[in-house]
């Protein structure tokens, strides 16, 4: 390798770090500036590397990153404000990015710049919580997730590579499981923020519905008292008590939408969780994925085992018994998963890593996340003879809560 395409590879890392600072302060106002930014070093590599198949993205860039400093002073130059004092200096910031001197190339530049992308779509949303802003901070965490796939897809090529080519040097492995762990590490990240974002949504609900509970039933009370014809035909209404009303409905539908959103993503970043560490697994076992469903749905009835070699690296049997000894049943498979059903609850067990996640299934009420976490023995024992008495771990209880009338009058 050249030292001009070391180089290059160094600016990229650099610029990478030196924009992401908002990540590592949790500073919401430059989050935005950061997005575009990391979207702008995207398309251009992406530009440069029109094959996403194609050779040239194990080898550093050809060009030198843009400067995080000239875009912060093009930025405000363009968009002055009374804030904004004096044109930055490339001496304000003595950035060494922790990657520098490794000399990455296209691919792994890739991952690190959608993964960043993800965590800042994350830390946006977490500034979204004012009124009318809910919804909108849901929607910002479901591209959040979106980042996260194609940084998935991204090390799943990668990977799935050096399998197939047989070449996985020790080198080569080392730099897979960074990567691999990287884009871990942002699913994670992205689970808390959006826990830490039902918990408040929840809290904020209940709030106006306490709130909107005694206007409704005063409201209904008069409406009962005077009789809906005079109701519709007052002449002389007093809106404010409906306006207040009308006000507080709007926030609360907001807040009510928001969480619909995220239940809705619920289900696709588990699988996200699940293909960040059958990923994992390939690094360990040099062994492509063996599922053989595309689609987990199915997946959990298809009735197989795992392949014997992904179950080398499973826990120790002693301290982690089959779920069937403790009358689970089993029902399918999907590379390092298995799956159990019990008494209208659903076992996800993740073999590799201990990590149990349990699910009520009912025919009625639907579906309720339970339980999700990484177990110690015990916990398990206790988690398989009675998967009820442990919920709340991970995922919030779902609360039933009075419809929202969406129509004020």
């Amino acid at each position: 390798m050249t030292s001009s395409n070391s180089s290059t590879s160094d600016s990229w890392t650099s610029a990478i770090y030196s924009a992401t600072s908002c990540l590592r302060t949790r500073n919401t106002h430059d989050v935005d500036h950061c997005i575009d930014f990391l979207t702008q070093l995207e398309n251009q590599l992406r530009f440069q590397h029109q094959d996403p198949q194609g050779d040239s993205w194990s080898q550093s860039p050809t060009h030198a990153a843009p400067d995080w400093i000239e875009y912060l002073n093009r930025v405000h130059s363009v968009n002055a404000s009374h804030t904004w004092t004096g044109t930055r200096q490339s001496t304000d910031f003595i950035v060494r990015a922790p990657n520098t001197g490794f000399h990455l190339d296209c691919r792994r530049i890739l991952i690190r710049i959608l993964t960043c992308q993800s965590e800042c779509y994350a830390l946006k949303a977490s500034s979204l919580r004012g009124p009318q802003e809910w919804k909108l901070g849901a929607e910002t965490l479901t591209i959040s997730l979106e980042k996260i796939y194609l940084a998935l897809d991204v090390a799943d090529t990668q990977i799935s590579k050096w399998i197939a080519l047989d070449s996985l040097d020790t080198s080569s492995k080392r730099d897979l499981v960074e990567d691999a762990n990287i884009v871990g590490v942002a699913i994670e990240s992205l689970i808390r923020g959006k826990d830490d974002f039902i918990r408040r949504g929840e809290k904020e609900e209940a709030w106006l519905l306490r709130k909107l509970e005694p206007q409704w039933e005063a409201r209904d009370e008069v409406k009962r008292r005077i009789g809906e014809e005079r109701w519709k035909n007052n002449p002389n209404p007093k809106r404010n008590y409906a306006k207040l009303r009308q006000e507080l409905e709007a926030r609360q539908r907001d807040v009510h939408d928001a969480l619909q959103v995220l239940a809705t993503m619920e289900y696709n970043l588990d699988q996200a969780q699940l293909k960040s560490m059958e990923l994992k697994v390939q690094l360990e076992t040099g062994v492509a994925s063996t599922s053989t469903s595309t689609n987990p749905a199915q997946a959990r009835y298809n009735g197989l085992r795992p392949d014997e070699r992904l179950l080398e690296q499973r826990v120790s049997l002693q301290d982690y018994p089959d779920p069937c000894d403790f009358g689970w049943t089993f029902t399918g498979s999907s590379n390092v998963t298995e799956f159990f059903e019990k008494d209208q609850v659903k076992l996800d067990w993740y073999f590799t890593t201990a990590t149990m996640k349990t699910s009520l299934h009912h025919p009625q009420k639907g579906k309720t996340q339970m339980f999700r976490k990484q177990v110690s023995p015990a916990l398990y024992r206790k988690i398989l003879e009675d998967p009820r008495t442990h919920t709340n771990k991970g995922y919030q209880r779902k609360k039933n809560k009075r419809s929202p009338k969406r129509q004020s009058s």
